[in-house]
């Protein structure tokens, strides 16, 4: 499987690390904006080269709110 931008959180830190891998300071996260759950529609659009946006999937309709919440 070739999906070099897909990343899958499996456990939850009750004290997440604050810097990245290489060091630096991580971006803040508004958790009130909302979540983006999990779909396997998301992995198959990946996989075909395609946004999860371009796809009709909860996953997709989630990051649409989530965009026009913050814009």
């Amino acid at each position: 499987m070739d999906a070099p931008n897909l990343h899958l959180i499996t456990e939850w830190n009750a004290e997440p690390v604050k810097t990245d891998y290489y060091g630096l300071p991580k971006a803040g996260i508004n958790e009130d904006l909302g979540k983006i759950p999990l779909d396997s529609l998301a992995v198959k659009a990946i996989n075909n080269g395609q946004t999860i946006v371009d796809i009709d999937s909860t996953s997709g309709a989630a990051v649409n709110r989530i965009y026009h919440k913050t814009m």
